[in-house]
């Protein structure tokens, strides 16, 4: 009897431990892909038509390509000021711990993953939900099950260059040797030439629904806390539009793009533009996990190399 009792006792114990040091999940776990139109530099060495000397030639085309990722973001633990969203430490819908794991298909040189800051702004909405006057009162009206559709803000900080011009110097990617030589040429987020990544926002709409029972056991409305791990409402999909702002520097500062104002060479500009759809959809695979497991996970899924030596953490 007394070995029933201590076996039983040990249980419990094991249980409370556990318990006690298990790691909950309280963030959502997004998949990430936009498909983006881009500058692709080209060098290569060539005779000019106005000279007859060779020399290092630098020409844009626009290519097709693919940034692949998952964004992370807090799920709803109290609700800031009645508002009804999935974002903790929310103020107006707007998540202040998102971040993103970040890879571009078109870096075949590193296949490099960046970590980026993730500012995130949504609101729900839908049929018979409605915000009404009643004697000089507003008077929100709000079937949960209805709140089905969203629209998402979802902006990256991209890497800078002084974060990224390193993998310029640890690959091959040099200028054509010609009389004074090769240097390393700049690479940026976006590719060769690319100094300054800038931001990618992106913006959209999609669907929204209350989580599962299964997802969580005890579900309430906004007016209380719900418990870690729980959440008033989840975004499931968005789609929508992207658009970015990259800067670029050709060789000796000078990019084969100017003005369409002016004719002299020396009026080259930097600035250009990325655009492009995206999709949003919900991991409930890495959702589940817990917090302290989901970044490995992501890491594994995008092919982070061993040591994570080709993982570079870009968060400002």
């Amino acid at each position: 009897m007394k070995k029933i009792l201590f076996a039983a006792l040990m249980i419990s114990m094991v249980g409370v431990l556990s318990a006690a040091t298990a790691s909950v999940s309280t963030k959502n776990v997004y998949n990430y892909q936009a498909s983006i139109k881009r500058l692709n530099a080209n060098y290569y060495i060539a005779t000019l038509p106005s000279s007859t000397t060779r020399t290092i030639a630098d020409q844009y085309s626009v290519v097709s390509d693919t940034i692949l990722g998952y964004v992370v973001i807090d799920r709803c633990v109290v609700c800031q000021n009645g508002t009804l969203t999935q974002f903790n430490n929310s103020t107006n819908g707007a998540s202040k711990n998102a971040y993103a794991w970040l890879t571009r298909v078109g870096d075949t040189y590193h296949k490099t993953i960046f970590k980026v800051k993730a500012d995130v702004t949504a609101a729900l909405f839908g049929a018979y939900v409605a915000a009404s006057i009643k004697g000089g009162k507003n008077t929100p009206y709000a079937s949960r099950n209805n709140m089905n559709q969203a629209w998402m803000a979802l902006n990256f900080t991209l890497p800078t260059y002084a974060q990224t011009k390193a993998l310029a110097l640890n690959t091959k990617l040099v200028m054509p040797t010609v009389a004074e030589g090769a240097e390393p040429l700049p690479y940026g987020f976006f590719g060769l030439d690319n100094t300054e990544a800038g931001y990618l926002r992106n913006s959209g709409f999609g669907v929204a629904n209350v989580v599962t029972t299964l997802e969580s056991s005890d579900l309430a409305w906004c007016d209380t806390p719900t418990t870690p791990g729980s959440s008033c409402q989840t975004i499931r999909t968005i789609t929508g539009a992207t658009i970015g702002d990259p800067q670029y520097q050709g060789p000796c500062g000078l990019t084969p793009m100017w003005d369409v104002c002016y004719d002299a060479v020396t009026d080259s500009v930097k600035d250009a533009v990325v655009c492009g759809t995206w999709v949003l959809v919900y991991d409930a695979t890495l959702s589940q996990l817990a917090d302290d497991e989901k970044d490995d996970a992501i890491l594994t899924r995008l092919g982070a190399q061993k040591g994570y030596t080709n993982v570079v953490n870009a968060m400002p």
